[in-house]
């Protein structure tokens, strides 16, 4: 229901990933290897970059923004300069979206939604960890020693798209 198709393919990113609103909104086009199919935020919370698998529906938000690629951000927008830069408030594109489903989502609620459901699905708590780009923490061993890879991280990202896709195509009365 939103006019902006690159507000609206933020939203849908940042509930396909989890990212944190400004990890989103400042992923870049250099930050994106389609060969490996990863990403890497770069500018995150703890200041550690983070590498996420691209999974099909991302890779297809993705390829169609490039219609819209302006300088360096994926999700661009032009600045009070008349410059491009990124996007720094989609609150209107979401209490527009919020209207139309009849809902009070906020963009850290999706987040909250991407652990819940990752949580419901088993997924372990260091691939949820990495996945949602908190630190390790606790102990030495899982600290410094452990570490978990784009491969191990994937079929997780995977299965929580493919639920997702299915309860928006079921409740936009699509068959599965």
């Amino acid at each position: 229901t939103l006019s902006n198709p690159i507000l609206a393919a933020y939203l849908e990113f940042v509930l396909l990933t989890g990212a944190r609103l400004n990890e989103a909104a400042q992923l870049k086009w250099d930050d994106i290897d389609s060969k490996t199919k990863e990403l890497t935020f770069n500018d995150t919370k703890n200041g550690t970059a983070r590498r996420m698998p691209i999974t099909n529906r991302i890779s297809e938000l993705i390829e169609s923004l490039k219609k819209y690629r302006m300088g360096d951000y994926i999700f661009a927008t032009t600045g009070r300069n008349g410059k491009p830069t990124h996007i720094s408030s989609p609150y209107k594109a979401l209490a527009k979206a919020n209207a139309a489903a009849e809902s009070a989502v906020t963009v850290h609620g999706l987040r909250r939604t991407y652990a819940t459901i990752l949580e419901s699905l088993d997924c372990p708590p260091y691939p949820l960890k990495a996945l949602l780009g908190h630190s390790m923490g606790g102990d030495v061993t899982t600290e410094h020693y452990t570490q978990i890879t784009v491969a191990r991280i994937r079929p997780w990202a995977e299965k929580y798209e493919a639920l997702i896709l299915q309860l928006v195509s079921k409740e936009d009365g699509v068959s599965v």
